[in-house]
C-alpha cells in the first residue's frame, strides 16, 4: 500500500506542481490586467463556484472514490457507479442553467455588488462552474480506478491549455476580467469533454436508479459536510467582500494563492490516500501505515510552512511587486491552516463505517464556528483576523474528525 501511495501521491504532487506553477506565473500577468477588485471578484465567484458544484452534484464524487476501489471485482458494476454519477451531473447543471436564465437579475443584484452586478456575469459564471465540475469528475473516475498517470497528465494539460488561453484573451484581446473567465471555460471544458471521451469505456453504461439510491445515501449528509469545510475554510473570503472591499479581498486572495503552495502538496496526498485506504481498510497492516504516513506528511507540511516564510519575501518581490504589503503577514497563518486541515485525511474512520451525517455535523458546526470567528474578528483586526479565523477553524476541524474518527477506526495507539 505505501509503495502504490508514493507512486500516486508523487505523480498528483507532480501534477500539482506543474499546475500551481503555472498559476505563480500567470498571476502577475493577471494583476497586470485586472485590478485588485476584479481579481476580487475572480477569487469570491471560484468560492461561490465551490458551494455550487457540492450542491449540484450532491456530492457523489466522494461517492465514486468510496464505492468504485471497493467494486474492483466487477467492472460492470463499476462503471455504473461512474457513469451514474456523470448522468446525474449533467441533469443537475442542465436544471441550474435554466434557473439562472429565469432569475438571472435578481440573483446578480443579490450576489453581485456594482459595478460587476450584471447578469452576464452570472452566466459566465455558471458555464465555468459546469466546465471545472465537468473535468473534476473525470480526474475522479481516474483516481478511482487508480489510474494514477491519466489524473495527472489530464490536470497539467488543463492548466497549461487554461493559462494560454487566458494570456491570450487578456493580453491579445484585452478583455480583462471576461479573459479569465473566459479562459477558465474554454481550458476546463476542453479537457473535461476531451477526458470523458477517453474513458468512455470506463463509464459506457446504463446509469442505474438503484445504484444512485446508494450513492446519494453515502454523499448526501457530506453535501452538508463539505459546505460546512467550505464555510470553515472559504468563507472568509465572502465575509471580506460583504465586511470590506473586493479590493481587500484582491490582496487577501494572493496570499491564499501563496499559502496554496502547500496545498498542492496535501491535495497529491489525500488523492492518492483515499482510493488506497478504502481498497485496503481491512487488512490489518494499513492502520500502521496510516500511522507512518501520518508522522510524514506533518514534518513534510511544517517545513513546507517554514520554508515559505522565509522565501514568501522574494517571491512577493518578484511576482507582485507593490500593493500587496500584507500579503507577507497573511501567508504563513493561511498555509499553516491548510497543513492542520489537510492532515484530517489520515483519519478515514467516519467514511469508513459510513457515518456521514454525524461527519456532515462536525463539519457544518465547525463552518458555523468560523462564521463566528470571523464576525468577531474581522470589524477589529481586517484581513489578518480573517486569517486567523481560518487558522483556528482548521486546527477545531482537523481535531473533531481526528477523534471521532479514533472511535471507529483507530491509528494513533503507538504514536
Amino acid at each position: 500500500m505505501i509503495k502504490r501511495f508514493l507512486k500516486d501521491s508523487v505523480l498528483y504532487t507532480l501534477a500539482g506542481l506543474f499546475t500551481k506553477g503555472i498559476g505563480f506565473i500567470m498571476l502577475p500577468i493577471y494583476l497586470s490586467y485586472l485590478s485588485k477588485a476584479e481579481f476580487g471578484l475572480f477569487d469570491y465567484l471560484i468560492t461561490i463556484g465551490m458551494v455550487v458544484t457540492v450542491v449540484i452534484t450532491l456530492e457523489l464524487a466522494q461517492a465514486v472514490v468510496r464505492f468504485v476501489p471497493e467494486s474492483s471485482h466487477n467492472t460492470y458494476v463499476q462503471r455504473q457507479y461512474m457513469s451514474t454519477a456523470l448522468a446525474f451531473l449533467l441533469v443537475g447543471y442542465l436544471l441550474l442553467t435554466l434557473v439562472v436564465l429565469v432569475l438571472k437579475d435578481p440573483i446578480a443584484a443579490l450576489v453581485l455588488d456594482a459595478p460587476f452586478n450584471n447578469s452576464n456575469i452570472l452566466l459566465w459564471a455558471t458555464l465555468a462552474y459546469f466546465s471545472m465540475s465537468l473535468m473534476y469528475i473525470t480526474t475522479v473516475f481516474q483516481r478511482a480506478m487508480l489510474q494514477s498517470k491519466q489524473a495527472t497528465i489530464a490536470s497539467a494539460a488543463c492548466a497549461a491549455l487554461t493559462a494560454v488561453v487566458s494570456w491570450v484573451f487578456l493580453a491579445q484581446f484585452k478583455l480583462g476580467f471576461y479573459g479569465v473567465i473566459l479562459g477558465l471555460i474554454v481550458g476546463q471544458l476542453s479537457i473535461g469533454v476531451f477526458n470523458g471521451g477517453y474513458q468512455f469505456r470506463n463509464i459506457a453504461a446504463k446509469p442505474s436508479l438503484p445504484i444512485l439510491k446508494e450513492m446519494l445515501v453515502f454523499s448526501w449528509p457530506l453535501v452538508f459536510s463539505s459546505i460546512g469545510v467550505i464555510a470553515a475554510t472559504l468563507v472568509d473570503k465572502v465575509m471580506i467582500k460583504e465586511m470590506m472591499t473586493l479590493a481587500d479581498l484582491g490582496e487577501y486572495g494572493v496570499a491564499a494563492r501563496f499559502a496554496s503552495i502547500l496545498t498542492l502538496v496535501m491535495v497529491g496526498i489525500q488523492s492518492a490516500l483515499a482510493p488506497l485506504t478504502y481498497s485496503n481498510h481491512n487488512k490489518p497492516e494499513t492502520r500502521a501505515k496510516l500511522r507512518k504516513l501520518l508522522k510524514g506528511y506533518l514534518l513534510l507540511g511544517l517545513l513546507g510552512v517554514l520554508a515559505l516564510y522565509f522565501i514568501s519575501p522574494i517571491l512577493i518581490q518578484i511576482l507582485i511587486g507593490e500593493g500587496y504589503e500584507q500579503v507577507n503577514i497573511l501567508m504563513p497563518l493561511l498555509a499553516l491552516a491548510v497543513v492542520i486541515q489537510g492532515a484530517y485525511a489520515f483519519f478515514p474512520g467516519l467514511s469508513i463505517v459510513k457515518k456521514t451525517s454525524l461527519l456532515a455535523i462536525l463539519n457544518v458546526f465547525v463552518g458555523f464556528v468560523n462564521i463566528g470567528l470571523n464576525l468577531a474578528l474581522i470589524p477589529q483586526y481586517g484581513l489578518h483576523g480573517a486569517a486567523f479565523s481560518t487558522l483556528c477553524s482548521g486546527m477545531f476541524y482537523f481535531g473533531l474528525n481526528a477523534y471521532f474518527s479514533e472511535r471507529y477506526y483507530p491509528i494513533l495507539k503507538k504514536l
